[in-house]
């Protein structure tokens, strides 16, 4: 089988994520797309709480029968590192090929994670397009890479509208926009 973890913060999630997930999913020819939220990020803040970006992240999946929301690293209640995540995947899916999506903006920076070298040994990396041309970086002998229209669209950028009462229909998946409003997030 052909196992793909897509993790992240989902601070919100938003169209950006979806579009990337679909793509992995169809490019790599994944069996099964695990979707990971991340529970406390080492390396950049986390504005709303684990339990909501979990459920954000479930709703905005929901439409999308391939894809398992799970909740292994909001579960830990330590630091989320990639490398024990992709420990746990390959353990729990010991006779199967194991893929991990990562944004281009994040895999530039890859060797400032933990154990990055063993990361690479443990899953085979598949890099989206985030706001650079793949092309001109010298990162394809690590990893694969998945083509799709890059979507000019961030977190940061709607937390910010949300925060400036600016609509953000669109951006993020309508049912993800209600839950946003009804819990009063980013406000």
């Amino acid at each position: 089988m052909k196992i793909g973890v897509f993790g992240g913060r989902f601070d919100p999630i938003h169209i950006a994520h979806l579009r990337a997930a679909i793509e992995f999913y169809e490019q790599i020819h994944l069996d099964r797309l695990i979707v990971l939220p991340s529970g406390i990020a080492p390396h950049k803040k986390v504005f709303a709480p684990a339990k909501d970006r979990l459920e954000m992240v479930r709703l905005a999946f929901a439409p999308l029968q391939f894809a398992q929301v799970d909740d292994y690293e909001i579960k830990t209640e330590k630091p989320a590192y990639t490398v024990e995540t992709l420990k746990h995947y390959k353990k729990l899916y010991k006779n199967s090929s194991l893929f991990y999506l990562v944004g281009l903006d994040e895999f530039i920076n890859i060797k400032t994670w933990k154990n990055w070298e063993d990361c690479l040994k443990l899953a085979e990396f598949v890099v989206a397009p985030r706001g650079k041309d793949i092309k001109q970086l010298d990162i394809r002998k690590d990893c694969k890479t998945i083509s799709m229209q890059t979507l000019d669209i961030s977190s940061s950028e709607i937390r910010m509208r949300i925060e400036n009462e600016k609509r953000v229909n669109y951006l993020i998946p309508e049912a993800v926009r209600e839950y946003i409003e009804q819990k009063g997030l980013y406000k």
